[in-house]
């Protein structure tokens, strides 16, 4: 078994916290760019403005929503065969997670799609967060919690299913060739 530099526990944990990053980072940049050079601003109504506390309130929403789909897609890639099918199967796990779950229209049944699934709970604090009233949380408990258990699920499944070599479903790969025994030298 080949021994490498660094486990997995650190490793995807690691990985999944910079694809956080750089998504909130990018996120961000797009927000001030159309700021900046489309002169808008976040209407928030006349009833809250968009304070310190709803700002961080959204950040941390985002935060947290980043790690759960970072974790949750770094877990589902030990069962992506190869590079090229990576992104028709993560866009055909992602919209229609996105559409059950409530995002793009109300649902009815089961209610259980729009409460535990990833999307809405982050459509929900963040909309709260704009919304934020005097003395409401801040930030739903509810909505953290999915999305933590979202990410401590995806991690621990990315941990658990990792392997340093590739899994290609269908394909076995040749066994490697035995070095030859190295000859003993004469006299030793």
């Amino acid at each position: 078994m080949a021994s490498h530099a660094i486990a997995p526990v650190v490793l995807l944990p690691g990985t999944i916290t910079a694809t956080t990053l750089v998504a909130v980072l990018a996120g961000a940049v797009t927000v001030t760019a159309a700021l900046l050079f489309y002169g808008r601003h976040f209407d928030v109504g006349t009833a809250a403005d968009l304070t310190g506390r709803g700002a961080a309130a959204i950040l941390i929403a985002l935060l947290l929503a980043g790690f759960a789909w970072s974790a949750t897609a770094t877990a589902l890639t030990s069962v992506i065969p190869t590079v090229e099918a990576a992104f028709p199967i993560l866009i055909l796990t992602y919209f229609p997670l996105v559409i059950v779950s409530g995002v793009l229209f109300a649902i009815s049944e089961p209610h259980w799609l729009s409460t535990y699934l990833p999307a809405q709970p982050l459509v929900d604090a963040v909309t709260n967060a704009v919304r934020q009233a005097p003395g409401t949380p801040f930030l739903d408990s509810r909505d953290v919690i999915v999305l933590a258990s979202w990410t401590v699920g995806g991690m621990l499944a990315a941990i658990l299913a990792f392997r340093w070599e590739p899994h290609r479903l269908g394909q076995r790969r040749a066994a490697r060739p035995q070095a030859a025994p190295v000859p003993a030298r004469p006299g030793a």
